[in-house]
């Protein structure tokens, strides 16, 4: 089923190209003592798209103590909802608050449309163990395989720490702009499975709609660790 017609507010204008946009993977595992690259238990992508839709697809995803899972400012206004193992999440960014924000459990975004069926992370569900290409894209993607290659920007156990990443910056550069979030081109990726703007956090305890605070995306984010994160940009959905 599509959400999305040319007469309500699921449609978009690039129903026929796409639209770009940039995706940050998360492998990380449910615990604090981690494991090696390539051995992570835990699996997600987020993928931001230059409309301000965000989709979130989550692959393998080892039980652990429960964490936060949501979209808020750094105020502490926001939406919560939760994930689960090899689901798909897609919500609307492009407003100026993450209040009463409608996530789509069970879909993805695709030509300008909200469209029912979850889709598995690009990269795959489980660890990566080496580099990936853009093989694993839509045909439309693949010309890029060799000038714009996925970036990895992480490929060690860490334990409370963060990565920057840049949003990315070739023709079609596509920031990390929603809900009115500052410092749009760039965010910072926590090992304890959450994204922040402004400055990255090592917050781990006591996560809340507050703390940190900053504005971000929580992901079942707790007292976890995370061995790589990668960036892929140049891309049309």
């Amino acid at each position: 089923m599509i959400l999305g017609k040319q007469t309500n507010e699921f449609f978009r204008p690039n129903a026929i190209f796409g639209h770009a946009a940039t995706l940050i993977r998360w492998e990380g595992t449910q615990s604090s003592a981690g494991t090696s690259p390539g051995n992570s238990t835990r699996i997600w992508e987020t993928i931001f798209f230059d409309d301000g839709m965000v989709e979130i697809r989550i692959g393998n995803w080892a039980s652990g103590t429960a964490g936060i899972t949501g979209i808020y400012n750094s105020s502490g206004t926001g939406t919560s909802f939760s994930v689960a193992a090899n689901t798909s999440y897609v919500f609307d960014g492009s407003s100026s608050s993450p209040s009463g924000v409608t996530v789509y459990s069970g879909y993805t975004y695709k030509l300008g449309q909200i469209v029912s069926g979850s889709g598995t992370p690009w990269g795959g569900a489980s660890a990566t163990s080496s580099n990936l290409d853009y093989s694993v894209f839509p045909e439309e993607n693949r010309h890029a395989s060799s000038t714009y290659p996925w970036n990895t920007l992480q490929n060690a156990n860490a334990d409370d720490a963060y990565t920057t990443v840049y949003a990315w910056q070739y023709a079609l550069t596509v920031k990390f702009s929603v809900f009115g979030f500052t410092g749009t081109n760039t965010c910072y990726v926590g090992s304890n499975s959450y994204i922040t703007w402004s400055s990255g956090s090592t917050a781990y305890s006591s996560l809340s709609a507050t703390n940190p605070a900053l504005n971000k995306i929580f992901i079942d984010a707790g007292d976890r660790s995370y061995q790589k994160v990668m960036r892929a940009g140049y891309l049309v959905f």
